[in-house]
């Protein structure tokens, strides 16, 4: 995963970040996975994902 101050740097992935950044503001994280420094998914709420239920998320 390339950390966000890098991914900034390329204008194809802005409008992708921005409309992250923009949900996530709104509460609106349905359907998002958020992982951890060891690479654990987890949703909105904090509760782990199962690894194979987070790749048919993506």
């Amino acid at each position: 995963m390339v950390p966000l101050r890098l991914r900034l740097r390329d204008t194809d992935h802005l409008d992708e970040v921005e409309q992250t950044v923009k949900r996530m503001t709104e509460g609106d994280t349905d359907g998002m996975d958020f992982h951890d420094a060891d690479g654990n998914a987890y949703d909105a709420d904090n509760h782990p994902i199962d690894p194979i239920d987070a790749g048919q998320r993506g």
